[in-house]
């Protein structure tokens, strides 16, 4: 809802930050996203991609090969605490980086 709320304010730019790589998984945070602001991870594969909640590691969304499922939810659970704090600081800078109110155009 504040994502919404900032959105429809603010002209807000998506931020990405790779946040770690693990056997051919790419890890990575998004700020801009609609269907599921809970914090969370995207691990890519190749053409594939999923969603992982940092806090439970349950998939919100997408789908991996069952091996490297397992292995990117092995590596959200290690960096639980790291992944948490990448997460408030990708948001934080997000809400910092707004330049441009909609209701001025």
């Amino acid at each position: 809802e504040i994502f919404q709320f900032l959105d429809n304010v603010f002209e807000i730019y998506e931020i990405r930050g790779i946040v770690g790589k693990y056997n051919g998984l790419k890890f990575e945070i998004r700020t801009k996203e609609t269907c599921h602001a809970t914090p969370h991870v995207h691990a890519e594969y190749g053409e594939f991609e999923i969603s992982i909640e940092i806090e439970t590691s349950k998939i919100l969304a997408g789908n991996l090969p069952n091996k490297n499922k397992r292995l990117a939810i092995e590596w959200v659970l290690k960096n639980k605490q790291k992944l948490l704090k990448d997460w408030n600081n990708i948001a934080i800078s997000i809400l910092s980086n707004m330049t441009k109110s909609k209701l001025l155009k």
